[in-house]
């Protein structure tokens, strides 16, 4: 009964979240001999519920995020969901019409965040 408990708890602790059903889709990037890259999307994994915590401003500015490869971003959302979900740092998912992808993943105790920023942007 552990499991069913820490569940509870974690429902709990996103009540303030607005949570929505988001289907990711994973995508593949692979080098290509000329030295650039191409991108394949996969196939979308199963709808999957997170909570939604808007990041798009503190502090009246706003938030932005560097990948690995310096290119920076403008943060938008930071998708928080529970323990053992399906996510990957360059999941392509579209919130409300905007093309989004997850830049940066955080595992807690309490679950995993994931950055979500502007694709292309």
């Amino acid at each position: 009964m552990k499991g069913t408990w820490s569940r509870r708890k974690q429902a709990a602790g996103w009540a303030g979240y607005d949570m929505e059903d988001i289907v990711l889709t994973p995508v593949t990037r692979t080098r290509t001999a000329s030295g650039g890259y191409t991108q394949a999307e996969g196939t979308p994994r199963p709808i999957q519920r997170f909570g939604l915590a808007s990041s798009r401003y503190q502090g009246g500015e706003e938030l932005v995020s560097t990948s690995a490869d310096g290119t920076t971003h403008r943060l938008v959302m930071v998708l928080i969901g529970p323990i053992g979900c399906l996510i990957d740092v360059g999941d392509r998912l579209t919130l409300n019409g905007i093309p989004l992808f997850i830049n940066f993943i955080r595992y807690r105790p309490d679950g995993v965040y994931a950055e979500a920023v502007l694709h292309g942007g």
